[in-house]
């Protein structure tokens, strides 16, 4: 079949298996990694059982009111960066609004929160 010469047929029998054979591996390493994540759910949750989830009261409707004090404001921003920082030791000393510049200026302030 492959002699000295290889003829556009050729070339497109051995490129058209070779892709079968890659997309066929990777369909069996997909099989795979799902088998085991099913097999390590099983095992790590052998002796745990589920308890029926019950049904949340409803939750009465809330007025709003106009805010014309922005001590709120400031209240919510520093319970919001405390349970992000998880940790209280923080001094807020000003808020103001950050229009969005873009993905690489949130990660900024993100790792600067972190720092």
């Amino acid at each position: 079949m492959f002699g000295d010469k290889l003829s556009i047929g050729d070339a497109l029998l051995v490129s058209v298996v070779s892709i079968l054979v890659v997309f066929l591996v990777l369909l069996a390493i997909s099989y795979m990694i799902q088998l085991v994540a099913k097999v390590l759910d099983m095992i790590l949750n052998k002796g745990k059982k589920e308890e029926p989830v019950k049904a949340a009261p409803a939750a009465e409707p809330v007025v709003e009111e106009e805010e014309t004090d922005d001590s709120d404001k400031f209240i919510l921003a520093a319970a919001a960066i405390a349970a992000y920082l998880g940790t209280d030791r923080f001094i807020v000393r000003g808020v103001r609004k950050v229009n969005d510049e873009g993905s690489w200026a949130t990660v900024s302030r993100t790792g600067f929160l972190n720092d």
